[in-house]
């Protein structure tokens, strides 16, 4: 009888983020909500908040035009590798998957920590059973709920 293990360790590349063409219309309503914001700042004479206003919007433009880089992503009984950083298990505190329609699934890690304790990344779906293997003889899976900063940002494509 021949018997089959579970692999010990899962690579796959994908896109730091999901990228999406930008109309002008959404460069245009940017500048138009940035454009509000400086106006309330300079009615409040607030030096700084304005500058940080403009700073943002630049950002925000620039990084919203920019294709995304490639990264490779392992998971093994260590922990979880994306693009050099390594995410241990004992850094973590639960994992889930959530299921896209049409798009890439997730991979959600939840970590030990309070300043942005959420990391994403997208797996392909060929991927998810052997990564849900591996991780859970580690850590816990929890069913993740998405909070309206993140509906939100997905209904702006961002």
């Amino acid at each position: 009888m021949i018997e089959i293990s579970a692999p010990t360790r899962v690579s796959w590349r994908t896109h730091e983020y999901e990228h999406a063409e930008r109309e002008p219309s959404w460069f245009f309503g940017i500048g138009g909500v940035a454009l509000v914001l400086v106006a309330f700042a300079i009615w409040q004479k607030s030096f700084f908040f304005g500058l940080f206003i403009v700073i943002a919007t630049l950002l925000v433009m620039f990084l919203g035009s920019r294709p995304p880089r490639l990264v490779d992503i392992t998971v093994d009984g260590e922990g979880v590798f994306v693009a050099g950083l390594e995410l241990g298990y004992g850094s973590l505190e639960s994992f889930s998957f959530r299921k896209r329609p049409g798009r890439l699934d997730e991979l959600i890690l939840r970590r030990k920590r309070q300043f942005s304790p959420i990391v994403r990344m997208f797996i392909p779906d060929r991927e998810v059973p052997n990564t849900r293997a591996i991780m859970a003889a580690h850590i816990q899976e929890v069913e993740h709920d998405e909070s309206l900063i993140e509906i939100v940002a997905d209904w702006l494509n961002f």
